[in-house]
């Protein structure tokens, strides 16, 4: 439904609301999450005037580098991320990432 501030102007909706217990041991109580209205304009605008959204995709498979990854691989960083895939013609080769960069 949707998220009102206290003068009641909608500014959002509710996508999912935590109740206690509901992921494991979680203490949380009614933590919510919600979609800005301003986000939900410019999707419902995409969906009438181009029938789907167009979302962002930058065109690399990684896996996180941490500490221990670094040691085992002898990698010049503790943190980051390895590339180890760039689809072809995606933003990411366009703008000269590759496999195996960190």
């Amino acid at each position: 439904g949707p998220l009102v501030n206290l003068a009641g102007q909608v500014i959002g909706i509710n996508t999912l609301i935590v109740r206690g217990g509901s992921f494991g041991n979680s203490v949380a109580e009614g933590l919510g999450f919600a979609v800005a209205s301003n986000t939900v304009g410019a999707i419902s605008d995409q969906i009438v005037n181009y029938g789907s959204v167009a979302r962002p995709y930058l065109g690399v498979n990684w896996e996180s580098i941490n500490p221990r990854i670094s040691w085992v691989y002898n990698l010049p960083v503790e943190w980051g991320i390895y590339i180890t895939r760039v689809a072809e013609n995606s933003a990411a080769q366009k703008s000269g990432i590759k496999a195996g960069d960190i």
